[in-house]
């Protein structure tokens, strides 16, 4: 674990895919991209995980390269599938699973993204 990022400000209200005032509020995309420059994180090859639907739109509006649903939480899985989540999935486990299937493909040496940190937000 690198870092951990949260929001302090309460919702403005109780729909969990309109972006407040706060730019961290998710599903705002500031905490995600305040990670990336903190720790070098390439979004478009990174993966959101969360089990709320402001979880999954956060990891939409960063550019992340996808969102994944996780059931175990307070999410409206029909929202998100909606919402078209990028997958969903069970548990984690599962989710890192899924993760891994889309990057069985290594990376060529002189790839200059092999360089750039990976992260799973």
């Amino acid at each position: 674990l690198d870092a951990a990022y949260f929001c302090p400000t309460p919702p403005a209200s109780d729909d969990r895919t309109a972006i407040d005032d706060d730019p961290d509020r998710k599903p705002a995309p500031g905490m995600l991209h305040r990670a990336a420059r903190d720790l070098g994180l390439d979004l478009a090859r990174s993966w959101m995980i969360g089990d709320m639907i402001s979880d999954v739109l956060a990891g939409r509006n960063a550019g992340c390269r996808g969102s994944i649903f996780v059931r175990c939480g307070q999410g409206d899985e029909a929202t998100v599938r909606g919402l078209e989540a990028t997958h969903i999935a069970d548990d984690l486990f599962t989710a890192s699973e899924h993760i891994l299937k889309q990057h069985q493909q290594p990376h060529a040496p002189d790839d200059p993204a092999a360089s750039s940190r990976e992260g799973n937000i």
